[in-house]
């Protein structure tokens, strides 16, 4: 007798916490992950990328609930950083140019436009990504192509980690909040012979 009662309270425990579970997910979890939902999307928070160019633009989309995806692909541009172009061979003009400009050998930036571009291939194609655009507007507001951004992958700072491995270099012209973080990042590829200063 007294093992079905045990047993009884048991199952009366369990399904009063089914009960409760079912009550919380529904009235108190589900309302704020819609509400979460609806943020995202009136906000425009978050978006995929959908390609990579190269070390220095991506296309992205922002995301949508419904399919197929209503919203435009859109080419935006690393703020704060310069990656060497992707070329053929160091015979590329704009290659040349941009090797020129940072007293670089070319060949070595050939190496690394094709690692920079690898690497973000690798590391945000395809992922959600969260976007701070570089003039400080509201990411509601219009974003056109060539806009600059600064893109976060699961809290990652994208371009920060390239400059870290020593794949691009710091915009010396970008005067934005994070242009610390990319000076002191750069110079520490360099103490350290990451990619463009490996010997």
């Amino acid at each position: 007798m007294e093992t079905e009662q045990r047993n009884r309270r048991i199952v009366v425990g369990f399904l009063a916490g089914v009960i409760l579970f079912t009550t919380v997910m529904i009235f108190v979890v589900g309302p704020q992950m819609m509400q979460l939902r609806d943020t995202v999307e009136e906000q425009k928070l978050l978006f995929k990328c959908q390609s990579v160019e190269d070390g220095n633009h991506v296309i992205v989309q922002m995301r949508a609930w419904e399919k197929p995806n209503p919203h435009p692909e859109i080419r935006v541009k690393l703020a704060g950083v310069d990656a060497a172009p992707l070329a053929e061979d160091v015979e590329d003009v704009q290659l040349q140019a941009w090797a020129a400009k940072h007293s670089l050998d070319p060949e070595r930036a050939l190496i690394m436009g094709e690692a920079a571009h690898k690497t973000l291939l690798a590391f945000i194609r395809k992922q959600n990504i969260w976007m701070e655009r570089a003039d400080g507007q509201e990411m509601s507001e219009s974003l056109a192509d060539d806009s600059e951004v600064y893109l976060f992958v699961s809290g990652t700072h994208v371009a920060l980690k390239l400059v870290e491995s020593g794949l691009v270099l710091q915009d010396v012209a970008g005067t934005g909040p994070y242009a610390e973080l990319y000076a002191a990042a750069e110079q520490r590829a360099r103490d350290k012979g990451r990619g463009l200063w490996a010997e």
